[in-house]
Formats: structure tokens, C-alpha cells, sequence
């Protein structure tokens, strides 16, 4: 089993309580034989039972197409067979925190080294990934902490496919050591640094941090952050864009770390000049004073905000309480169906319709106008 863990923070204990807490999701996640499942097709398992691409969100140009995209995409952007619903496989009981219910998942999306053919029973129609996962010191907080990325990632989905040139955030206004210290690491390294504003119509802040090269806008990396606090928000996407510029001496020969075609494309080929989406817009800014911290001295009560905001727009939020009794460490898949995942997923919903709500399109985009650089993080 190889888990892979990475941590970030702003100091070397907060990175390491990062990678650990990570690690311990990871494990925890992984399904197990003692796991309790319902055996029955989608058709028989009634109302309460989720269509697996309610949660993957693939479009049906995606799965026409499954063979030539497959050929041509990395690892995160392969497209699943389709879902039979009358194939006999496992379910697992998820929680519903909005409308307090038991509603059912495929088992095979909700642990990992579960096969999801089922002993080759049926299609390959789902695969198990970490999207809305997470650990914490309590269930309450690890739930709010998948909450975060679901609610990021789906931010950055509207923003990237839609190529979406959102303001940029005026780091000085927050007056904080922490950004002011990584400004001037990224400059000494040659590179820029430049937060972007890509909080969605569910109003919880969610940012993207940007470096590149000084010299040709190049080598782009990129880290996201998402929190009830803004200031928070900024911070996690300084640190998560320092895990990747961690890297940064290797990248400059990144066919030595990696032979996946996206990967390789991203750092030989983009740069801030041919996306022109991942600099800031110069007409718009937003600052301290934009965001309010919404975030309270109660995480459950946290958690319930996020849950309300989702719920305002037609979103359920579902949790499986992954937490281990022998590893005694909170952990939590937080699943939302209708919220965008950062790959490619292009079923019609919120990609296409937020941008044109909000009023950073006129009109949505079609599916083969949407970013052809698929997301590589």
C-alpha cells in the first residue's frame, strides 16, 4: 500500500502534523474486509441511492469518447466506463448532514483498493479518490476540513475550465509576517508571487496562490486554500504552492521526474502570457477589508455554516465517518453531489451556469471551449 502523504504549514511542525494527519487519512480511508456494505442494483436500491456520476459529474461527450480521451490523459483525467444500474455491487451508507438521512454511495467510490468491477462482474465505472477526505483532532473538524476542499475545489473548476480572469487580492492590506516573508522567498528565488480571488456564489473565501518565473512568466506553480477565514484561506494556498516549489530546481528538466503528457506540457509549455487567466485582473482587487472571517470559536457550528451555504443552492452535504477504532484518529469523506471536482469533469451544472449567475460570462461555454490544459494537481 503506498500512501504517499505530503504535509504543508508554516513552520516545520505544522508541515510534519500536515503529513502525518494525511498519512493517517489515507490509511483510514482504505477499505478493509470488515467494512459493512448492502449488496443490490441502483434500480432496486430506491430514492436514497446516488448515481455514481452525480458525484463524478462526466459529460456524455466525455464517455462517447472515453477511448480517445483515455489515450491521450494522465492518470486524473481518465473517464470511467458507463454505470449500469442494474449491475448487482456494494453499497456504504453515507449521512446526510443537510437533510438527516441515510443516502447510499457505490462502495468503490468511497474506499480506496476497492475494485470496482466487482470480481469482474461489471464495468470499471468508478474509481476512489481523496477529493472531500480529511482527518482532524475531532469528526467535526476533519468534516469541516473536507468541506474546504470541496468547496475549493469546485471554485477552481469554475475558474480554470472557464479561464476566468478574477481579481487579484492586495497581499499588503493584511499586513501579515507570514506573506510578507514568502514574498520575499519567491522573489529571491527569481519568481512572483500573486494571490487570485476565486470565491464562488457560496461566498466561503477561496484563493489561489500563483509563482512563476520573472523572467518568462514560465514554470507556473500553483497552490489553493479555502477557509471561513480569509487570512487563513491565503495562507494554504502560500503553502500548498510551496510544496510544489519545493521542486523547484527539478522542474527545470521535468521530463526527469515524470512522463505524464500533461505534467510535461504544463511546465515546458505554460506560462503566464499563453493563459493569461493565472495573472490576476489588473481592473479588479479585492483586499482585508473585501471578506469578512466567518468563522467562529465553535467548529461545529462551522461546519453547519458551510453545510447551510451549500444547502441555499441546491447541494446536499453527505459524510462516511472513515475513522479506524484502532487508529483512534478522526477521519471523514465529505461527498457533495452537484460540486466540481478540479479534473475533467464536463456534465452540464455548475461549470457552465455559476460564471454566467455571478456575471463573469455572458453566456456559458460550450464543452469544447472550455481550457484544453487539463488540470494537473
Amino acid at each position: 500500500m503506498i500512501l504517499n502523504p505530503q504535509g504543508k504549514g508554516q513552520s516545520d511542525t505544522q508541515a510534519k502534523v500536515s503529513c502525518l494527519g494525511e498519512a493517517i487519512e489515507r490509511y483510514s480511508c482504505c477499505h478493509t474486509d470488515d467494512i459493512d456494505t448492502h449488496r443490490g442494483t441502483f434500480a432496486g436500491m430506491g430514492a436514497q441511492a446516488i448515481h455514481p456520476n452525480a458525484v463524478q459529474q462526466f459529460s456524455e461527450a466525455q464517455f462517447a469518447h472515453r477511448d480517445e480521451i483515455n489515450r491521450d490523459s494522465g492518470t486524473f483525467n481518465q473517464v470511467p466506463q458507463r454505470f449500469s444500474p442494474n449491475v448487482e455491487l456494494s453499497w456504504s451508507p453515507l449521512w446526510s448532514l443537510t437533510k438527516h438521512r441515510t443516502r447510499w454511495l457505490p462502495t468503490a467510490m468511497c474506499y480506496f483498493n476497492y475494485d470496482s468491477t466487482e470480481g469482474g462482474t461489471g464495468p470499471r465505472f468508478a474509481s476512489c479518490n481523496s477529493n472531500g477526505c480529511a482527518s482532524g483532532n475531532t469528526l467535526e473538524e476533519a468534516i469541516l476540513q473536507g468541506l474546504f476542499e470541496l468547496i475549493e475545489r469546485d471554485a477552481v473548476a469554475l475558474w480554470w475550465y472557464n479561464r476566468l480572469h478574477r481579481p487579484g487580492v492586495d497581499l499588503a492590506s493584511f499586513d501579515d509576517a507570514f506573506i510578507a516573508n514568502a514574498q520575499s522567498m519567491c522573489a529571491a528565488r527569481g519568481r512572483t508571487l500573486q494571490v487570485i480571488d476565486l470565491t464562488s456564489n457560496l461566498g466561503i473565501p477561496v484563493f489561489v496562490s500563483v509563482s512563476a518565473k520573472e523572467a518568462d512568466g514560465g514554470m507556473v506553480c500553483l497552490g489553493f486554500g479555502c477557509h471561513l477565514d480569509p487570512r487563513l484561506a491565503i495562507s494554504r494556498a502560500i503553502t500548498e504552492m510551496f510544496q510544489m516549489l519545493s521542486r523547484d530546481e527539478d522542474l527545470t528538466d521535468v521530463r526527469s521526474l515524470s512522463d505524464d503528457p500533461e505534467y510535461i506540457n504544463w511546465f515546458e509549455n505554460v506560462t503566464l502570457q499563453t493563459d493569461p487567466y493565472l495573472a490576476a485582473d489588473p481592473a479588479a482587487t479585492t483586499c482585508a477589508e473585501t471578506h469578512t472571517d466567518q468563522s467562529s470559536d465553535d467548529i461545529a457550528q462551522d461546519v453547519q455554516f458551510c453545510v447551510d451555504r451549500l444547502a441555499e443552492s441546491g447541494l446536499e452535504t453527505l459524510v462516511l465517518n472513515h475513522t479506524r477504532p484502532y487508529v483512534g484518529f478522526p477521519t471523514a469523506r465529505v461527498v457533495v453531489p452537484g460540486l466540481r471536482h478540479f479534473w475533467s469533469r464536463f456534465a452540464p451544472g455548475r461549470l457552465f451556469e455559476v460564471p454566467v449567475a455571478m456575471g463573469w460570462r455572458e453566456t456559458p461555454l460550450a464543452e469544447d471551449a472550455l481550457n484544453p490544459n487539463k488540470f494537473i494537481w
